[in-house]
């Protein structure tokens, strides 16, 4: 999820299709639950084929990842495009911490994000969710690697990250009472930066 692939090059026809199977996927799991997720009962519900559906996707869960990254991809255009940055002094990107635009996010779609993160089917998506939120985490950290003095792994810090960040945005949004998105973004970024910044030879951002 999250990426900043195009399919510019794809035929509309299959991009209608795509994402007609996605929302009816999307829509489906929120209404019914996992139990009901099967190819038969998303192209039912998306009126296709399951031989038009299978041209596209392999799981009945692979359309819902499509449908959340076409989500994210038209809230947050800018961070999906790189043309942000991560401000090194305050590490905050547009006046935010970095995972405010997950959690802000996850609350919106609140519905799909608990049946996501509450059932065990859930799983794939959020070994998906994990993988795209590393590929953003890598681009907007790349600002401290500049000026780290330590030679660390980039995929490391990444995937440690996105791993962090998906768990404790299950955890969240899944319990009640809970706090808002803006408070859990603050929280995450007050528990991972001391660490990350330490790792990097950068502790002397935390001071001041």
């Amino acid at each position: 999820m999250y990426d900043s692939e195009q399919m510019s090059d794809t035929d509309p026809r299959v991009e209608r299709t795509r994402a007609q199977l996605a929302q009816s996927a999307s829509q489906l799991l929120v209404s019914e639950g996992w139990e009901a997720m099967s190819v038969a009962a998303v192209c039912a519900r998306a009126r296709v084929s399951r031989s038009t559906f299978y041209l596209q996707f392999r799981q009945p869960w692979e359309p819902v990842v499509e449908h959340l990254t076409s989500l994210f991809r038209s809230e947050y255009p800018t961070l999906i495009e790189g043309r942000s940055a991560l401000d090194p002094d305050s590490l905050l990107l547009n006046g935010h911490p970095l995972s405010y635009s997950f959690f802000e996010h996850v609350e919106r779609h609140e519905d799909l994000y608990r049946r996501i993160f509450g059932h065990v089917d859930g799983a794939p998506v959020c070994r998906q969710l994990t993988a795209r939120i590393a590929d953003l985490s890598r681009l907007y950290h790349e600002a401290l690697r500049a000026i780290s003095s330590e030679p660390i792994d980039p995929d490391l810090i990444a995937g440690y990250l996105a791993g962090a960040l998906v768990e404790v945005g299950g955890r969240w949004i899944i319990s009640q009472p809970r706090r808002s998105a803006t408070a859990m973004a603050y929280w995450f970024s007050q528990m991972a930066a001391p660490g990350l910044l330490q790792m990097m030879g950068l502790g002397s951002l935390l001071e001041g």
